[in-house]
Order: structure tokens, then C-alpha cells, then sequence
């Protein structure tokens, strides 16, 4: 007989032999049905005869069990545990099994013990049992003590007072409890009221309430002695817990989460947050984040890629020379009276470090005008494994020591773009990538003396309509918040940079500039000053619907971050000859006063050129 597990090859008739004295066992007896017999029956009574093992007993009386089967049926057998008491044992499961598995082991075992009712009725009740136990502990939880005494200890509440103590040490306790047993044992010998007991509880109460308002008053000397300095308990009651700051681009490799020694945490007691920029650079960050929301100014956006500047000169018949790229960019700064109208020039980083044909550096000549000069600091989309053929934007790696490099150089904001295609999802991990890429670095921007301008790109390709566009980027920029509060990033101090909510490139019914207005206004929840980029809109389509908005109500300072939008037809103008640079110069000043119009809500779009109306779009455009 085998009688592993669930199944068996069963007994026909099985016989519990037992001797009438007490004193004798007797082993148990299987008796089968002997093949080629007729009505014979063969007795196995040895243990090597047959697979089960011997049983003794001791009892006067007799007994006979059948099994469930006639005796041309090999096939069924008596459930072994009938007679477990645990439900969940009794049906060879775990207490943590979830219903669809006491579902399938009920089913499996009624199937297979069908034949035998006292097994079928074991098994129902047990699987009865197990479903009514659960509809009470759902309908009557228990409350897990260990669980609720973890997160009441773990609060910020008994975190703060805690904190405010250090453990005493182990002497200090032993001489507090001695003196209590001293003060009892006395209370005890001269309970009078004017007795030296009396006086000694009292002097003992004095000095623990004074212990103790020293340690609510007094920082301790263990935990960070400046953090609680001239705070108070109720205070920091309300502040979150310290945390360490993640540097994703371990991640991004595949690797662990890199946490920062503690070390390398800044703590400040003066901010919302336990974690905030270095205190000499918020000053200079707000400064320089009012400075380039100036009204009436805006930023000019020249940090194309080398390669993405030779495309834009080859359309005017140049080579891709550093040379025709440094004359250019000297057209572009050294506009008379630029600084009217743009108050921030974002740079590529060959030009943060070029001079003009004259030899000046680029930026001092941006100074001279009072604009900022700003550097593009991301290394530029690529391909991001597991999407839908979706990008991220990389360059976190190093990006620390090359902030503290550009601000060294004179640059004093920066720029990451990265890119959301709606086209191709978005998916929830690219739209994850991007916000927190976005995140890490604002908060390494500005820990190295470089406002941020955040910039989460929603791409004009595809056929979509406004509607879907506006869907996307409410979620877009819910992540970008999200994570820009989680890496404690200064919200005074940064510069959001996203696309207008337009329809798609394809989408056959076009929005008109108050419809525009309306969607990208509606999106903006926080009272941070957003520069709009014009994203290959036509050079008036991009100025109308930046005047639209700024002609609505709305809490924020509207301004613009255009860089084809305001060198296209300055581009053209120049051709590469040195007789037109005056006239591509108008040209600029002309766009960059028409926005600065646009940005108080005073632009009527009248006297402009074809040229000026033309679309630049460009499928997959990339810096």
C-alpha cells in the first residue's frame, strides 16, 4: 500500500485484529481480495508484504472498518486527516493561503474523496470553518499591538520628545532608584509632615522638574547641538523628520540607491524644511530668479548643441565651424539694446567659454547688458530601456562638480530639458523618469549657486487633440512637483519652463490663443514664475498666445524663453554676411521687443512678416 500524500492504493477490506487479552498485541491485518480467485481472500501480516507499517494495539474488542470501494475499484481511499482538528491543516493549507487557494484545495479534495461522505463532509466543514473565521476577522480585526506600539514610537510626535533627551547613564539610574528606596523607607519611619522626609521629597521633585525643563530648554550635546538652537519642542513637533538625500544616478546604472554620508546632509532650522540649499546660496538664488522674471524681459534661449547649430547654419548655406558658430552667437549678444527685452541667455557650454570675434568674453558682454547667463547642463536625450521607445534625459553623473564649474565661469541658472512624447504612451516610467531627472537636478542646481529652470518638454508630435495634451501634462507636472518637493528643493529659487497646451503638430483642428491661454493658465497650481518655451510654433503664433495669457487674471509672472521663436528670422536676415548683421540685429530686437510686449499683455500682432508667421516645427526635434 502506498500511503503517501493524498493518495494511496486502497484496502478493500481491512480488518483491526485485536487480542481479547490485555496483555498480548496483535498486529493489524489488511486482507485483500486475491487476483484469480475466486471468493479467496490471502492475509499480509508481514511489514515486507506490504507498504504500510504495523500497527499493535491493546483492547478486548473487535472492530471492522471498510473501506470506501468495492473490490474491482483500485482507485479511492479514506481522506487521511478526517480527523485533524485545525481547518487549515485538515485541508493542507497555510493560514496566510489566500481564497482562491482554500478554493482550489477544497475543490481538489472533494474530487478526489467524491465517493466516501464522511471525507466530503470533513472537508466542507473545514473549508465552512476557514471562509466564516475570515468573514469575522474581516467584519471584527484584531488590532496587531506590536504594530500600533511601532508607528506610535515611531511618530514625529514621540520622535521629537525623545529626541530632546539622551538616555541617561547607567549609574545615574542606579543612584535614582536608590534614592527613591532611601526617600520610601523614610517616608515610611517618620511619616510626619514636618519631618526631614518631607523636605527631601521635595528637594528630589524640584531637581527632576528643573532636569527636566533643562532638557526641554537645552539641546542636547549628542544630536546635532546648531539644529534645535533657539527652537522649542512645539516647533520642531511640526518639522519632518531629517532624511538623506538619494542620488538616482546609481539607479540609472542598475546599482543600489547611493545613500549620503550624514556628513554631507545640510540641516537648517530656519527653513520649512530639515533639508534646504546652503544658506549663502538662497539669497543669491531668489535674487537671481526675480531677476530674470523681470516684467517686460525675457529669456533668450541660444544653447543649441554644436550639431543642432550647424543644422540651423547649413540652412543659410555655412559650415559647422567653431568659427562661423562664434560669429553668429556674437550677432546674437552683442545686439544694441538687448537687455530691453531679455533679462537671461541660456548658453551651450562651448559658448559659456568663447569670446566674441573681438575677442570679449560672451559673458561679460551678456553682464554689460544686465542679462543673466545661463548653461544648459543635461547631456542630451537617449533611449530609455523597458518603454515605448521613449527618452531620458542623462547627465547627473558629474553634475556637481560641472554646476560648481559654470557658476565659477559666471553662469548663475541652468537649464535640463527633458522630454515627454505623447504619441508613444507616455508611459508611467518615462513620465517617472523625467520628473525625478528633473528633481535631482534642481536640488544639485541649486546646492551649487545655479537657479534651475525646470523644463518638462511635452512634444508637438502626433495628431492629438488640446484635450489630450492638457491631460498629459497635468500629470506630467504632478510628478515634476512631486519629486521637486521630495528632493527639498528651493520653490523660491527655481524657474518652471514648460510647453504651452496646444494640439498636436497633425491635429487637424488648430486652438486660437485664448483657448491656449485657457488651458496652460489652468494648470498652473504653485505661484513660481513659469518662462514658456515656444516648442517650433511660428514666431507670432508663439508672441499671440504668450499675450493672450498674460491679458487673463492669473497670480503669475507669464514670461517667455523663446530660441527659434526669436532667431529664425534673425537667422535668414544675417546669411552669413557681415554687411547684414545690423539689419539681423532689428530683426532680433524686433522679436524680442514683441514678446516683451506680449509678456505685459500689450501685443496686437500688427506689421508682421510672412516669414515671421511660418511654422518650425520639426518631427523628433532634438537639441
Amino acid at each position: 500500500m502506498n500511503l503517501s500524500g493524498l493518495t494511496g492504493s486502497p484496502t478493500k477490506y481491512c480488518f483491526h485484529l485485536y487480542s481479547r487479552s490485555p496483555a498480548l498485541p496483535c498486529k493489524r491485518t489488511s486482507v485483500f481480495q486475491a487476483q484469480g480467485k475466486r471468493k479467496e481472500l490471502c492475509c499480509l501480516q508481514r511489514r515486507n508484504n506490504f507498504g504500510g507499517s504495523t500497527q499493535r494495539y491493546v483492547t478486548k474488542r473487535i472492530s471492522l472498518v471498510k473501506c470506501f470501494g468495492d473490490a474491482r475499484d483500485d482507485s479511492s481511499v479514506i481522506f487521511p486527516r478526517i480527523n485533524v482538528k485545525d481547518p487549515y491543516k485538515r485541508l493542507g493549507i497555510s493560514k496566510e493561503a489566500s481564497e482562491d487557494e482554500i478554493q482550489s484545495a477544497r475543490n481538489f479534495l472533494v474530487q478526489k474523496y467524491a465517493g466516501h461522505k464522511p471525507s466530503v463532509d470533513a472537508i466542507e466543514s473545514a473549508h465552512d470553518k476557514i471562509i466564516m473565521q475570515q468573514f469575522y476577522e474581516r467584519k471584527n480585526p484584531k488590532i496587531n499591538v506590536k504594530k500600533k506600539m511601532r508607528e506610535v514610537s515611531q511618530s514625529r510626535v514621540v520622535q521629537a520628545v525623545t529626541n530632546r533627551f539622551r538616555t541617561p547613564a547607567t549609574n545615574f539610574i542606579i543612584k535614582t532608584a536608590v534614592a527613591f528606596v532611601v526617600l520610601a523607607a523614610l517616608t515610611v519611619l517618620f511619616p510626619t509632615e514636618e519631618g526631614p522626609t518631607i523636605q527631601g521629597w521635595n528637594f528630589y521633585c524640584v531637581m527632576a522638574s528643573g532636569n527636566f525643563l533643562d532638557g526641554i530648554c537645552s539641546p542636547t550635546y549628542t544630536q546635532r547641538p546648531k539644529e534645535f538652537r533657539g527652537d522649542n519642542v512645539v516647533a520642531s513637533l511640526f518639522k519632518p523628520s531629517p532624511a538623506t538625500i538619494l542620488d538616482k544616478s546609481d539607479w540609472i546604472k542598475g546599482q543600489t540607491l547611493r545613500q549620503v554620508p550624514v556628513s554631507a546632509v545640510r540641516f537648517n532650522s530656519a527653513a520649512p524644511s530639515a533639508l534646504t540649499v546652503r544658506a549663502d546660496y538662497a539669497d543669491e538664488l531668489v535674487k537671481t530668479a526675480k531677476t530674470i522674471a523681470t516684467p517686460g524681459r525675457g529669456i533668450l534661449a541660444m544653447d543649441e548643441s554644436n550639431a543642432t547649430c550647424g543644422k540651423r547654419l547649413a540652412s543659410i548655406g555655412l559650415e559647422n565651424t567653431e568659427a562661423n558658430r562664434q560669429a553668429y552667437r556674437t550677432l546674437l549678444v552683442s545686439a544694441p539694446g538687448l537687455g530691453n527685452y531679455i533679462s537671461g541667455a541660456i548658453l551651450f557650454e562651448e559658448t559659456l567659454y568663447q569670446s566674441t570675434v573681438d575677442g570679449k568674453k560672451i559673458v561679460d558682454v551678456l553682464k554689460e547688458q544686465g542679462i543673466v547667463p545661463g548653461i544648459k547642463t543635461d547631456k542630451g536625450l537617449v533611449p530609455l530601456a523597458g518603454s515605448n521607445d521613449e527618452s531620458w534625459c542623462q547627465g547627473l553623473d558629474g553634475l556637481a562638480s560641472r554646476s560648481a564649474a559654470y557658476y565659477q565661469q559666471g553662469a548663475r541658472f541652468a537649464k535640463w530639458r527633458t522630454v515627454v512624447s505623447i504619441p508613444n504612451g507616455p508611459t508611467a516610467l518615462a513620465v517617472k523618469e523625467a520628473a525625478w531627472g528633473l528633481a535631482r537636478y534642481a536640488a544639485i542646481s541649486q546646492d551649487n549657486g545655479l537657479v534651475p529652470i525646470v523644463e518638462p518638454e511635452i512634444l508637438l508630435d502626433g495628431e492629438h487633440g488640446i484635450d489630450r495634451t492638457f491631460e498629459v501634462a497635468q500629470k506630467v507636472w504632478a510628478e515634476v512637483f512631486f519629486y521637486l518637493a521630495e528632493n527639498n528643493v528651493l520653490f523660491e529659487g527655481i524657474l518652471l519652463k514648460p510647453s504651452m497646451v496646444t494640439p498636436g503638430a497633425d491635429c487637424k483642428e488648430r486652438a486660437t490663443p485664448q483657448e491656449v491661454a485657457e488651458y496652460t493658465l489652468s494648470l498652473l497650481k504653485r505661484r513660481i514664475p513659469p518662462a514658456f518655451l515656444s516648442g517650433g510654433q511660428s514666431e507670432v503664433e508663439a508672441t499671440l498666445n504668450l499675450n493672450a495669457m498674460n491679458q487673463s487674471p492669473n497670480p503669475w509672472h507669464v514670461s517667455f524663453s523663446y530660441a527659434r521663436a526669436l532667431q529664425n528670422t534673425c537667422l535668414t536676415t544675417w546669411g552669413g554676411r557681415p554687411e547684414n548683421v545690423k539689419a539681423a540685429q532689428d530683426a532680433l530686437l524686433l522679436r524680442a521687443s514683441a514678446n516683451s510686449l506680449a509678456q505685459l499683455g500689450k501685443y496686437t500682432g500688427e506689421g508682421e512678416s510672412e516669414e515671421a508667421k511660418k511654422g518650425m516645427f520639426v518631427k523628433g526635434y532634438v537639441y
